[in-house]
């Protein structure tokens, strides 16, 4: 990594607009700026509240991914530091008991 400590082979973060946890790091204004430095994926809800995963986070991933045409998906990549980026999270392929390959 450009910090020379090991990186963890992958990292995806998910944020709310309006948590005031995220707001504070990853979807801080100009994080970098601030010296915040995010590794992996950073994916952002517009217009959501709240910072708990399961009630916050997964269970819109979850209707996007039964119910695609009815909800649309809710995470949009905000930034990528990781050399491609990855407009759908990989988060989203182990749900339903889903597998993926390592990159």
């Amino acid at each position: 990594s450009r910090s020379g400590r090991n990186r963890v082979p992958w990292i995806e973060s998910f944020g709310n607009e309006h948590d005031l946890v995220a707001r504070l790091g990853m979807l801080a204004p100009d994080p970098l700026d601030q010296g915040i430095r995010i590794d992996g994926a950073v994916y952002w809800r517009r217009g959501a509240w709240g910072h708990l995963l399961n009630e916050h986070h997964l269970f819109a991933i979850g209707d996007h991914l039964e119910e695609p045409g009815h909800h649309e998906d809710p995470y949009q990549l905000r930034s990528c530091d990781v050399g491609e980026a990855f407009a759908r999270p990989r988060l989203y392929e182990y749900f339903a008991g889903g597998e993926t390959e390592p990159y």
